[in-house]
Formats: C-alpha cells, structure tokens, sequence
C-alpha cells in the first residue's frame, strides 16, 4: 500500500475532516502526544506504549511520549531495583525531552504515588505543549497525567484518543474504588463521550464503554500488539497432536496471568 500525501486537512469541533481524491482516504502523518503514567506498567499491557510509538514512527508520524518520574513499581522491591536506572534517567529532565528507546519522552515531576501519581504541573505543562500536536492518545485511565491531558485536549479542542485498558471493568474499577469514583465524576463519566476515539482490547471492554455512554461508532477495538520474536519455537511438543487439530498455520498460544486474588480457582 502506498501512503499518499494529504492535500488539505482541517480540525473542526474535535474531528479531523480529511478529504478523498480518486476513491482513496490521504492520510496526514500526525505529531502525536502519547500520554502514559510511567516507561512500564502494572499489566500485561504494559510493553504497548513503546511498541505501538515506534511502530507509529516507523510509518512517519512523529511520536513523543509525556509521562511521570513515579516508581510506578512501589510495592515490589525487585521490580523497583529493576526500574530505578530509567526513574533516574527521568527525574534529572523533568520537562525536558530526552531520548528513551529512540522515542523523545518528556517526564514531569509525581508528588502524590497514592493519589494517581499526582503531578502538580501536569495542567499548566499541558496548556503549555497541547496545541503543538494534531492529537492526544492517553494510554491506561485513572492516572492524574492522562485524566489531565484529556481535560485540557478537550478543552483546547485538541483530538484525543483514550485506551482504558480494562481499567473500566469491575475488578479492575473496585481497586481504589473512592478514588475512582471521585475520578468518575470529575473527569470519566465527562471525557468517554468527548474523545474523538476510544481504543478497545476486546468485546468485554466494548461493552463497558458503551455502558458508559459512548458512541459505539467511535469504538475501534484494536487487540494488544505482539512481537513475534518474542514467540520462536524454542522446544516442538506434540499440542496440536494432543488437542487434534490440524496444523495448516502458525498459532500462538498466550498464558493467562490470573489474578488469584479474584480467580482462586483458575489454572494455568
């Protein structure tokens, strides 16, 4: 497929209107502000910040990543350690750009860990840089920066994209659940229905959003990304034999990590 340049592009009431010629969609490449709590998370969702950034830059956008210095791992001291030389890296440029992984990544500074990882600056920063970027993608929810950043976007009538990340189903929302409910109405219950898309990993999630008012035609549910080279074939087992299936394509077949806490009686 051939990206074609775009030939005129406006913004209005919080859409980007792109125009056709000869039957095919010209697609601008976009300055995106990417938008995340911290460089690694508390979930298996955790590695798609960087790995759909650079696959966004590898296609021409221009991607810069706005986080927080928190220890997004406070509460396990081996993950903590592990973490430390990138908070380091993070806390000596705080509102300044620097270069993690090749992607431009600016962190600002968290006051509060328990409180959403509190960042006082975030809403004057964000005032500050909004404006230079075609569109806001703010990756998990009840985290102050993303909260804020989606505020401001919709504010300044900047496109913002929300990827909850599950964040909106029941187990996930009864951890901290008055926090999040004092969230809600400050910011959920009035940004679901502003973003100009909301990302889903998943019908469950679907559901979710729609349950919380949002126009389903603006739901895109795109699954987690993978790496294949992070699934080579490093031992051959007799599993297609065992459960009889033919094998005529590659699958890959993904653990579950069951929160014991809620599932006692998974196995894995």
């Amino acid at each position: 497929m051939v990206r074609k340049r775009v030939l005129h592009i406006n913004r209005t009431e919080n859409k980007y209107v792109i125009y056709k010629k000869a039957n095919l969609i010209l697609v601008k490449y976009m300055k995106i502000l990417a938008v995340n709590f911290g460089m690694s998370g508390f979930a298996g969702d955790s590695n798609q910040l960087f790995t759909i950034t650079k696959n966004l830059i590898s296609q021409g956008h221009e991607v810069t990543i706005v986080t927080t210095d928190a220890n997004v791992w406070k509460g396990d001291l081996e993950k903590s350690k592990q973490y430390s030389e990138i908070r380091g890296i993070l806390r000596s440029s705080i509102e300044k750009s620097i270069k993690i992984n090749d992607v431009p990544v600016i962190p600002l500074h968290c006051t509060i860990h328990e409180f959403g990882m509190y960042c006082p600056n975030a809403k004057t920063f964000a005032k500050k840089i909004i404006k230079d970027y075609d569109v806001v993608h703010v990756f998990n929810w009840y985290h102050h920066l993303g909260m804020t950043f989606a505020q401001v976007s919709n504010e300044e009538k900047v496109p913002f994209v929300i990827s909850f990340y599950a964040t909106l189903q029941e187990k996930g929302h009864d951890y901290k659940k008055f926090q999040k409910t004092i969230a809600d109405s400050i910011y959920t219950k009035k940004l679901i229905s502003k973003a100009g898309a909301l990302h889903s990993i998943g019908e469950l999630e679907t559901q979710d959003y729609i349950k919380w008012g949002a126009d389903p035609k603006k739901i895109f549910r795109v699954d987690n990304v993978i790496s294949l080279n992070d699934y080579q074939i490093t031992k051959s087992t007799n599993i297609f034999k065992r459960l009889k299936v033919e094998k005529e394509e590659d699958y890959i077949y993904r653990k579950p990590n069951w929160n014991r806490k809620y599932f006692p009686r998974t196995h894995t």
